[in-house]
């Protein structure tokens, strides 16, 4: 609650929020489902009171089926809420950790559609959440252009790389490659 009122403080639109954590793998998908749906419906309210939009991260799917690594699960949230200040925050490189096939980056996106409000822009292996700049891993990122495209996506690209011993360079290159793969896709 305490984050909903510093974003109004500071003009900020969107707070980006997990709608679970890892601990609650044990307790199953439903339970899962269940309690982010309750916590939501209690903190909606003051997000809708004070204007500030809410965007549910999809999170990394873990051993078993985790509910909210998904697209869908996020907008089974939404829809079971109800409120239109409650979107998709997108991370990028959660969503390339799904085993394949049972989900791509392009119907990931396309999922989310008008639901997607904000992205996590950061690459990996897709096998370990490494948080590299765009273009350092494997991740398709011309699927991923070519989807925003499909949704007319006019969010932010929030860049989620790790820092290194250099983080101004780290922000510079991020940046330049992350320009380099809008333009040429």
């Amino acid at each position: 609650m305490d984050t909903l009122e510093y974003c109004r403080a500071i003009d900020c639109p969107i707070v980006v929020i997990h709608p679970n954590h890892s601990n609650s793998l044990p307790l199953g998908a439903e339970a899962m489902k269940r309690n982010s749906i309750e916590a939501l419906k209690e903190i909606i309210a003051k997000a809708e009171n004070l204007d500030v939009k809410i965007a549910l991260e999809n999170m990394i799917e873990k051993e078993e089926r985790r509910f909210g690594s998904r697209s869908a699960d996020l907008i089974e949230i939404i829809e079971a809420v109800g409120s239109l200040h409650l979107g998709v925050c997108l991370d990028i490189g959660h969503t390339n950790l799904i085993p394949k096939p049972a989900a791509s980056l392009e119907d990931e996106i396309l999922r989310a559609g008008d639901h997607l409000w904000t992205l996590h822009i950061h690459d990996n292996d897709g096998n370990m959440d490494y948080h590299w700049p765009p273009g350092d891993g494997n991740i398709d990122w011309s699927q991923v252009v070519r989807a925003l495209r499909k949704v007319n996506y006019q969010g932010a690209f929030m860049m989620e790389v790790r820092e290194g011993g250099d983080p101004d360079g780290l922000a510079k290159r991020s940046l330049q490659k992350a320009m380099e793969i809008l333009c040429t896709h």
